[in-house]
């Protein structure tokens, strides 16, 4: 327990156990104090602490003395146990000196005999190696005949160094020719064998390391190792991709993870998702297909291939041969990822599958060579990075090329269609010139249906583009190239109308692009199938029908498709300011313009061939008094039928016309000053986009072609009489077709050709006016002119 220190007059009751305590003093302090009490409960816990320590003491002395008298009572026991041994001890000393002796003796006894028994061990093992040495060519055989050539490798490297350092020895003399003969035959057959196709990874390293062995040179073992490799991949290759057409219509490879049985079984009656529809289609099948296996066989084995290579180079070449090794595994890696990705692009450029198929497949190849490019980084990178170029603008030229076709087989179909309507039973009604027509307008139905289709196949490969952006996402100039190849794909698209109005008219397209300041690198779409229309009959419906197409597509939709694919692409991070193209828009107008031009051109060609082959066919010296036209019911059925079309078509109404009176009536001056502006008439200028424009123009060759025709003829009275009519007939009617502007400069044409027949008349005498008069009110009435 603690000690109690209190002071009382200097004295501290820790002082107790020192020393020369002075007891009497100590107690007179503490009676002076009055600290008995406390003296009382210190003298209780002195003496509760004496008695602990008597009752441990005794404790202790106890558990001694027990252990003492213990250790005697052994102690004792052992003294008897020595004593009783010690007899034993003496004859075993006794012994094993005896065992010294004799051992002493046997060992003087078979020194002797140990020497010659070590010599004679060693002849025999010479003996033996000789005997291995000279049996060596005929194991070489055995091993080369079973294909044993790693035995036979290491028991050519075991004996190389002997014979070679003893072949000047007769006796060895041959056995190394012969021996270095059949090793010469395994290195071929090993090197031949580590060519072939058909060797696992596994053991064409085998076979890599057993020619090294056999001091073959490391670029040698590489190049035959590779050989083997390329060959194998390059036949995997091909058996993916022949296949691929063969099955593209067969379902699509899955991992095991698909849906089957009763899953299937509950799915059965739900329509298929947008996307199961383009995972079902052919090409989406071919490439999921390829995809799959590329992924599955022909990767892994790459992957092994270039490991192994590794394996081959590890311990076998010099620092200064690492570069040059590190350039063999690049070139052979590019080389196999080279003719993946070619025969990807040849499947693609083929039929491009939806692009988000198509984007999914790219994303699985990209994971799938993971641990290839953790071994070659920036080969692996720039490699995929430039496929994945060529893979999204192959998609876009064949997104847009199928779009292409697509329209220009949609308008050879309205071609036949053209040409199987019969458009001559019409009927004019009212003064816009409406038509009856039932098949007219089931063709127009099918024409603005082409043209809908036409356009949806331009604004789907557009939306179809956007999702190969997610091919390019770490290549922002790419990215930027992608969209500036949409750009140009989407003209192209355009100019391949024009291209078709231009060979349907028999122009060169490449002449016309040039005149429209088309830049000459730009693309052509299904050129072959643009050329096609080269050899198609001229129908005028159709001709018409382009006309319309091209017109609405320079007005309208041009620009609006741009400004879709302006808001399309607005979202990603590519700065390309889409605006549409100056020359697509005056490509495809100076196209619509060479085929109303056309149209035209044959209108009046027709005219022209009715007008000569009527003019040569009679004689007009002898030609008695008319009565009837000779021209006008042909015109009139002729131009109906152009009415109709350009009505139909073009939709353009005719405005309201006042009868001019015949040249007939005019005065000299008149007479004259018409005659010199009809021969300042340009005959063949470009059309005007509007019905006026395309009738005054076959009018106007029509008329010239008369007019030149009547120059080379001769006449009599009558004959200038009918020519006289004619052209006062004529005037009629093309009062009634013509806007007034247009019409005075026609029918000045016409009083031309009367002129010139009256120069060219033995007796020029004109018919009188009222008779010509009457028959032009006669044939208004047959004819409904008014």
């Amino acid at each position: 327990p603690p000690s109690l220190r209190l002071t009382t007059s200097g004295i501290s009751f820790g002082d107790l156990d020192k020393q020369g305590f002075d007891a009497k003093r100590y107690f007179d302090s503490m009676v002076r104090s009055g600290k008995l009490p406390d003296v009382v409960k210190r003298s209780k816990d002195l003496d509760s602490e004496v008695h602990n320590l008597d009752t441990e003491m005794q404790k202790l002395v106890y558990e001694n003395y027990t252990q003492f008298t213990r250790a005697a009572g052994v102690i004792s026991k052992m003294k008897v146990c020595i004593e009783t041994l010690e007899p034993d001890i003496g004859r075993l000393e006794g012994n094993l000196c005896r065992m010294t002796q004799y051992e002493d003796q046997a060992e003087a006894g078979v020194t002797d005999n140990c020497q010659q028994l070590e010599k004679v061990l060693k002849r025999r093992q010479v003996c033996h190696k000789l005997e291995v040495l000279f049996g060596l060519p005929a194991t070489l055989t055995r091993c080369l005949d079973r294909e044993a050539y790693d035995l036979a490798a290491r028991a050519y490297n075991c004996c190389s160094g002997f014979l070679a350092q003893h072949k000047h020895m007769a006796s060895f003399e041959a056995i190394f020719k012969d021996v270095e003969h059949q090793i010469a035959l395994v290195r071929s057959a090993l090197e031949q064998r580590l060519r072939s196709k058909d060797l696992s990874v596994h053991v064409a390293v085998h076979d890599a390391g057993t020619l090294l062995s056999l001091d073959v040179r490391l670029p040698k073992v590489t190049q035959d190792y590779l050989s083997g490799r390329t060959a194998m991949l390059q036949e995997t290759l091909e058996q993916f991709f022949s296949s691929a057409a063969k099955s593209g219509l067969a379902e699509p490879e899955r991992d095991g993870g698909g849906a089957t049985g009763s899953d299937a079984g509950e799915d059965s009656d739900k329509p298929p998702s947008k996307h199961e529809q383009d995972m079902l289609r052919p090409e989406s099948v071919a490439l999921s297909n390829v995809c799959s296996r590329a992924i599955l066989r022909y990767l892994p084995c790459l992957i092994d291939a270039v490991e192994g290579l590794q394996k081959i180079q590890e311990g076998h070449r010099s620092p200064a041969d690492a570069v040059a090794d590190d350039g063999v595994v690049s070139e052979f890696v590019s080389a196999r990822l080279g003719g993946l990705f070619e025969q990807l692009l040849k499947l693609v450029g083929l039929k491009c599958p939806p692009t988000r198929v198509l984007v999914t497949c790219m994303h699985s190849l990209r994971d799938a060579l993971q641990p290839l490019r953790s071994r070659l980084p920036r080969l692996l990178s720039k490699l995929f990075v430039q496929f994945m170029n060529d893979v999204a603008n192959s998609a876009v030229e064949g997104l847009f090329a199928a779009a292409a076709a697509a329209s220009v087989s949609d308008l050879a179909r309205l071609h036949g269609e053209c040409h199987s309507l019969d458009m001559s039973v019409v009927k004019e009604q009212g003064a816009e010139g409406q038509v009856q027509s039932g098949r007219g307008s089931d063709i127009m139905e099918d024409v603005a249906r082409s043209e809908h289709a036409l356009i949806m196949s331009g604004f789907t490969a557009l939306s179809e583009c956007q999702p190969l952006l997610g091919l390019l996402e770490a290549d922002a100039p790419g990215a930027e190239r992608l969209v500036r190849k949409v750009h140009a794909q989407l003209g192209a698209f355009f100019l391949a109308i024009a291209d078709i109005c231009h060979v349907y008219v028999g122009q060169d397209p490449q002449e016309a692009r040039q005149a429209c300041y088309v830049p000459p690198d730009a693309p052509r779409l299904a050129s072959t199938e643009v050329a096609r229309f080269a050899r198609l009959e001229w129908r005028g419906l159709f001709g018409l029908i382009l006309v319309r197409m091209a017109r609405h597509f320079e007005v309208k939709v041009i620009g609006k498709v741009w400004g879709v694919a302006r808001d399309m692409f607005a979202a990603s991070p590519v700065s390309v300011d889409l605006v549409v193209p100056p020359a697509v828009v005056k490509a495809t107008r100076c196209a619509a313009q060479a085929v109303i031009t056309h149209y035209t051109l044959i209108g009046g060609h027709r005219l022209a061939a009715y007008f000569r082959d009527t003019l040569q066919g009679r004689n007009w010296v002898s030609m008695k008094e008319p009565r009837d036209s000779l021209f006008l019911g042909r015109v009139v059925r002729e131009m109906h039928t152009w009415d109709a079309e350009l009505a139909q078509v073009l939709g353009d109404p005719r405005k309201s016309r006042e009868r001019r009176s015949l040249t007939l009536f005019k005065n000299a001056m008149e007479l004259e000053m018409e005659r010199m502006l009809a021969k300042k008439v340009q005959t063949f200028a470009l059309t005007p986009f509007n019905r006026n424009g395309v009738e005054v123009g076959i009018f106007r060759i029509g008329f010239k072609a008369l007019y030149e025709l009547v120059r080379e003829g001769t006449f009599g009275k009558f004959g200038l009489q009918q020519i006289q009519v004619e052209g006062a007939l004529l005037s009629a009617f093309v009062q009634e077709f013509i806007d007034s502007d247009d019409s005075g400069a026609l029918c000045s044409l016409l009083s031309e050709a009367v002129t010139s027949a009256s120069q060219r008349c033995i007796d020029p005498v004109l018919m009188d006016k009222s008779m010509v008069e009457a028959l032009r009110q006669a044939k208004e009435k047959e004819f409904k002119l008014q």
